[in-house]
């Protein structure tokens, strides 16, 4: 049962695996590096990109690059499965560099793009179907000027480009920025003087709307409170008036009264009565019938 599971597994990682393959493409190729980009050693060598054009990170360590020269001779490099750091971005680019000699790092291939063919794409197996595969003519290739997708007329192909982009994009194309497209449309600036006009009237009118509704309501609140404060004036008025049945003086006191007894500070009694006895040490020679002379007897 264990088996069945380990193979289950391992077809659906396998599976996964050559699904996030199928989004990686060879993206673009210098065969003549004289005066253009430089390697990790500071060196020209001729290069070729990869680029992931999926949203998620794809693993190449195990695939397998091959050099198809013109003579037929092909030239196969396993990129290091044991390089946890071979992988790519989602849509990000690759450089491996065709120096002849891969002792220098994962992304130095063992063969050179001299008398080069075409470069194909493999995965782990190295057999079957090419992942992606590129064909190039050396003839055409000239000094600092690479090849690769290009988008024309709403098609990629694999063409001569006008720039070489070794990390990036190669749509290259002019774009126009916003400064310019609106100079386009308002040369004379009218129409932006306008907007701004509308965009300050507006700020403002929504300024004076605000203020107004805040006034409003703390004239409201005020007129609260001033009624508020009459209506308890006119009830001490009318309690201390002559009319009522006790004078100023049994108010008084009835207010006195009710507020201690709120406060609780009136006396309390209690009816417990304690008595203590208290012990007195007696000696004879302060007892005072000692001190009597008897009346002598006649």
């Amino acid at each position: 049962m264990k088996v069945i599971y380990i193979l289950i597994f391992s077809l659906i990682t396998l599976g996964s695996y050559a699904q996030g393959l199928k989004d990686v493409r060879i993206n673009e190729v210098l065969v003549k590096n004289l005066t253009n980009y430089e390697d990790d050693y500071g060196d020209r060598s001729s290069w070729f990109e990869i680029y992931n054009t999926g949203h998620a990170r794809i693993k190449l360590g195990g695939c397998n690059l091959k050099a198809t020269m013109i003579d037929g001779t092909v030239v196969n490099y396993q990129i290091p499965i044991s390089d946890k750091h071979a992988d790519i971005a989602p849509l990000s680019y690759r450089i491996f560099y065709c120096t002849g000699s891969d002792y220098k790092g994962t992304y130095y291939t063992n063969f050179t793009l001299d008398n080069i063919k075409s470069i194909a794409l493999y995965d782990a197996s190295g057999k079957g179907e090419a992942i992606d595969k590129v064909d190039i003519v050396i003839g055409d290739q000239v000094n600092d000027v690479s090849v690769g997708n290009k988008k024309v007329d709403n098609t990629v192909i694999f063409t001569t480009l006008t720039e070489v982009t070794p990390g990036a994009t190669n749509e290259t194309g002019y774009v126009k920025p916003k400064s310019v497209k609106f100079l386009e449309h308002d040369p004379t600036g009218g129409a932006m003087a306008f907007t701004a006009i509308v965009v300050v009237f507006t700020v403002l009118c929504l300024l004076f709307l605000i203020f107004k509704l805040i006034g409003v309501y703390m004239v409201r609140v005020a007129k609260r409170k001033d009624t508020n404060s009459k209506r308890v004036k006119d009830s001490a008025n009318t309690v201390g008036n002559s009319t009522s049945s006790y004078s100023g003086e049994e108010v008084a006191a009835i207010a006195m009264a009710l507020a201690l007894y709120k406060e609780d500070l009136h006396d309390k009694e209690s009816t417990i009565l304690t008595i203590n006895r208290v012990a007195r040490a007696y000696s004879p020679w302060s007892s005072k019938i000692y001190g009597l002379r008897q009346t002598p007897r006649k």
